[in-house]
């Protein structure tokens, strides 16, 4: 619980004109600082600040209050969580932290040791002597990093050899502290380098504190990189790399550029580009969005590599786009560069039109995944809609699914309705279900309950859907690939349509007067019990709308496909 000592004691602790200037500019008229409003769009400054008192307040929208309330409205967040932000800005330890010193060191103890490691690092590849520093210099000069780069991004080199915790406990940090920090692992009772002959990259969270690192090895050793794992202050899901020194750009440009790499953020920052950051070895997130969202991003731009990765990354993207009020675009470089080779070959100037030129992204994506399909032919339409059906899924309950199925649609040339569906059906990533070739599903299957037909024990009974949800599953051409991506997705299960049931096998008996199973492929009719006696045919229609034979005595037996077209209104 957070007292009343404590809130006091940041209050204190915060330097309120300090606080604002990281995103917005002030200029100082008396005793008050003025800027333009961070809460709404202004040309004129009418926000303003008093240091002394605490207190700021805007003309314009009518917001105002203390350092807390600032922070609450800046940050999104709750009134503890505003003051646990400014005690760990101000390195204040709370009382319900002390309370919780049992589970492990102190944050603030964590932080210090990374910066301790990060200055270890540092000197071990400006100035360290051997073959591993020489090649990690070599490295990081022929990515044209000279050692002024090196000095401004403190970037580093880790020689391994237990010589990093010797450091450590030598300025005093114990075992505990070490590992908790993630700096070393404990093998045979002793402590070893986490990081050992790579290249090192630093991490800081918003405010340019040391939380992490990402380690890049030099040969074909794996991992390609290796970075901290999740401690008491790194979440790889909640800090980009470089961050600290691109919000204030990003703030007064509202555009951020999203790239993969730790080495393409520095190339871009030192070709000018400094609203640059990077995710941390995983796919953009949603607090990765807000955190540029609430820092002022309108635009943010998402430059990934051609590869089967990058796009991997584009499609998970898409999942944040009604949840931002930033525009999301996408943007993939010539020849499948990464930014650092592109600005090594063409310069700064050729990648601004580039990034003017960025599309949005969900148009990108569905461009990269149609790109691979010859929409010409029936069947690669049914897949083309399964795999986009499978992107769009996050979006189900979105405002924005409109939209996107009406674009889908018209590349499609299917309807929307059709689309629709389809979306709404499709189980997702997690379970894309049967694909041609794969192996049947090993599960029973459902047997659907019609007129006196009983269940069979040991396999779930299947209820008939309503006869207009029939009827607008089999109306026309997008009938047939929609009962085709069914029969993909499904396999042997068993789905009614206009009173034949759905099935991945040819016509079998049913097993009842009034059934017959139906298939995509349509290969007759097996006579079993029940078929032959059938004094009423009705739903022999696969499009649903008509009511198919009434021909007394059933079907004859043997014909398979043509005794179907024998039937008046059957259509097969």
């Amino acid at each position: 619980m957070i007292t009343e000592e404590d809130k006091e004691r940041v209050r204190q602790a915060t330097d309120f004109a300090a606080l604002v200037s990281e995103t917005v500019v002030l200029r100082q008229r008396g005793a008050d600082f003025w800027g333009c409003c961070p809460f709404h769009h202004e040309k004129s400054p009418s926000f303003h600040i008093n240091p002394s008192t605490g207190l700021w307040n805007c003309f314009g929208c009518h917001k105002g209050g203390d350092v807390f309330d600032y922070v609450m409205a800046r940050e999104n967040l709750e009134f503890p969580d505003a003051i646990r932000y400014l005690a760990d800005r101000a390195g204040i330890e709370l009382s319900e932290e002390r309370g919780s010193a049992a589970r492990g060191p102190k944050r603030n103890r964590l932080m210090e040791a990374l910066g301790e490691a990060e200055s270890f690092y540092s000197t071990m590849l400006l100035r360290g002597r051997g073959e591993g520093n020489d090649a990690a210099r070599k490295y990081l000069a022929g990515r044209g990093f000279g050692s002024a780069v090196c000095r401004r991004w403190n970037l580093g080199f880790a020689p391994g050899h237990g010589r990093l915790v010797a450091e450590l406990r030598g300025k005093g940090f114990s075992s505990q502290e070490i590992l908790a920090a993630d700096l070393a692992l404990e093998r045979s009772g002793r402590l070893v380098d986490r990081f050992f002959d790579r290249v090192m990259f630093p991490i800081h969270d918003e405010q340019g504190r040391p939380i992490g690192f990402g380690g890049r090895v030099m040969g074909d050793g794996k991992p390609k990189y290796l970075n901290t794992k999740e401690t008491a202050v790194f979440h790889k899901s909640k800090h980009l790399f470089a961050f600290d020194r691109a919000k204030e750009t990003i703030t007064a440009r509202g555009t951020a550029i999203v790239v993969e790499g730790y080495t393409d953020v520095i190339a871009l920052h030192e070709a000018g580009f400094t609203n640059a950051v990077a995710a941390l070895g995983t796919a953009l997130s949603l607090d990765h969005v807000k955190l540029l969202d609430r820092f002022g991003a309108k635009t943010i731009i998402c430059m990934f590599d051609g590869d089967a990765a990058g796009q991997k990354a584009a499609e998970l993207s898409v999942q944040h786009l009604d949840k931002t009020k930033a525009e999301m675009r996408c943007v993939v470089l010539p020849d499948n560069q990464d930014p650092a080779e592109f600005l090594d070959a063409h310069g700064s100037e050729a990648l601004v039109p580039i990034l003017r030129a960025a599309r949005p992204l969900m148009q990108f994506v569905f461009e990269k995944k149609l790109a691979g399909f010859d929409l010409s032919v029936p069947g690669q339409r049914v897949a083309a809609l399964d795999e986009l059906a499978g992107v769009l899924v996050p979006l189900k309950n979105s405002v924005l699914l409109d939209s996107y199925v009406t674009q889908l649609a018209n590349r499609l040339g299917l309807e929307v309705a059709s689309v629709r569906r389809a979306v709404m059906e499709h189980p997702g990533p997690a379970g894309w279900g049967i694909r041609p070739g794969a192996a049947p599903s090993s599960r029973a299957e459902p047997v659907v309950r019609r007129g006196c037909a009983r269940p069979q024990p040991g396999r779930p009974v299947e209820r008939r859907p309503h006869a207009s949800a029939r009827r607008a599953r089999t109306s026309g051409l997008d009938g047939d690939l929609y009962r085709y991506a069914q029969a993909l997705r499904r396999a042997h299960r068993i789905l009614h349509v206009g009173g034949l049931s759905s099935r991945g096998h040819g016509l079998v008996n049913a097993g009842h007067a009034g059934g017959l199973y139906a298939s995509r492929g349509r290969r007759g009719c097996v006579r079993g019990r029940g078929v032959g006696a059938a004094h009423t045919v009705r739903g022999a229609s696969l499009d649903g709308g008509r009511h198919g034979a009434r021909r007394e005595g059933g079907l004859p037996d043997g014909h398979g496909r043509a005794s179907l077209a024998q039937a008046p209104g059957a259509l097969h």
